[in-house]
């Protein structure tokens, strides 16, 4: 008799998985905060101390713009304002006389022992005296007035980096001539953070929301980070069809 072994047979049990699919898309690292950073007065730069990709820390000293023109000016002031204060001084000899004489004849008119006329003229003389002072004063003013502007100007001969960053931009070099607004550097700060941003298809403009799960693949980083888009800039690119996150 010849006996005959049946094979076994094995049930396999088949379920549904959700299986992600990812897109990928290139991007950059960028800054948070960028600064540009603009000449507040006219000048020539004498002094340039950064490189681009240089790190600077705040408070560093970047760049010097020649302050000898404003330095003259501001000793042109003072010295216009010390001329003035003499002539002034001069001057008050006459208005306290003015005064004085006016007071007097005023007196007099009440006791009836001076005309109207002498008490107009004496009254005309000392009013125009003190106009006369008035203005000295408000010339004085005036010129402290530009020597607080120039001495404000002073403080921005000096640049300083208002960050801790990279350059990333130098428009300047020394002896070059700058104008009011003209930009003369760009820093990276280090201490607020960076963006990972990337321009999207613009087909997912509608699938993809802030909050959403995102793994980004860095040359700096072992493994993939796991994160999430932080802001949609809802606006797509016509020649490229795409849209930023």
């Amino acid at each position: 008799v010849q006996t005959c072994a049946l094979p076994i047979s094995e049930t396999l049990v088949v379920e549904t998985n959700v299986v992600p699919s990812y897109v990928s898309f290139p991007g950059l690292v960028a800054p948070k905060v960028r600064v540009a950073m603009a000449a507040k007065i006219p000048g020539y730069v004498r002094f340039v101390g950064v490189q681009e990709g240089e790190l600077v820390k705040k408070g560093d000293i970047l760049i010097r713009l020649d302050d000898v023109g404003i330095r003259s000016k501001l000793q042109g002031l003072i010295e216009k304002k010390r001329a003035i204060i003499r002539e002034r001084a001069a001057f008050l000899a006459r208005y306290r006389y003015q005064k004085a004489n006016f007071l007097r004849i005023k007196g007099l008119f009440r006791e009836e022992a001076a005309t109207q006329d002498e008490l107009d003229r004496a009254k005309e003389a000392y009013m125009s005296t003190k106009e006369r002072l008035d203005a000295y004063s408000a010339r004085i003013r005036a010129v402290e007035e530009e020597i607080r502007e120039a001495r404000n100007e002073l403080k921005y001969v000096e640049i300083k980096s208002p960050v801790t960053g990279w350059v990333t931009k130098r428009f300047i070099g020394p002896g070059s001539f700058v104008g009011a607004g003209a930009l003369l550097l760009e820093i990276d700060s280090r201490d607020s953070g960076f963006w990972f941003v990337s321009s999207i298809y613009e087909r997912l403009l509608d699938s993809i929301k802030e909050g959403s799960a995102v793994v980004l693949d860095l040359d700096s980083s072992p493994s993939p980070i796991d994160a999430k888009i932080a802001r949609i800039i809802p606006k797509v690119d016509p020649k490229s069809h795409t849209f930023t996150v």
